[in-house]
């Protein structure tokens, strides 16, 4: 178990307006979800589908921080990942929150990756668990980089 943080569009006053539009003609899928502390039953899931997010990465306990690769928009190293979240965030555009919808502060964030520097990798996973390696030959091989940061080029949550 770990916990996934994201880069999350933040919904525009039109966009919050013209969900509440349908919300009231009800003109929208309710599903299942029920969200009452938005001020609108289902306001927020409705927000998440308009709202962009961007996989950052993962924490997991024990491993070292896993990168979600975006070669469009940063680089693989922990200092462009984090100049990247910086210059959307201070867009006033984007927030930077983890998976429970928390906002997370970067400082906290460069942190915890710089923390995690000196924990597992899966090359340190599969040294001591050899009979599990050929669960990496089904995709793309994670990849330590120069910083010590490990980047995975395909998605995952």
């Amino acid at each position: 178990m770990g916990t996934n943080y994201y880069l999350k569009r933040i919904p525009t006053e039109d966009e919050i307006a013209q969900c509440h539009k349908l919300l009231d003609e009800r003109k929208i899928e309710y599903d299942d979800v029920y969200k009452e502390d938005f001020g609108s039953p289902y306001l927020e899931a409705e927000l998440e589908k308009i709202t962009e997010k961007i996989h950052i990465g993962k924490k997991s306990c024990g491993w070292r921080f896993l990168f979600q690769i975006h070669k469009d928009l940063y680089g693989k190293s922990i200092q462009s990942c984090l100049d990247f979240i910086e210059s959307q965030t201070k867009t006033g555009m984007w927030k930077f929150i983890d998976e429970y919808g928390e906002s997370v502060p970067l400082v906290d964030f460069e942190s915890l990756v710089h923390n995690s520097l000196d924990q597992m990798t899966i090359e340190d996973y599969y040294e001591k668990h050899p009979e599990e390696k050929h669960w990496g030959s089904y995709g793309p091989q994670q990849e330590v980089v120069a910083d010590g940061s490990r980047w995975w080029d395909t998605d995952f949550s």
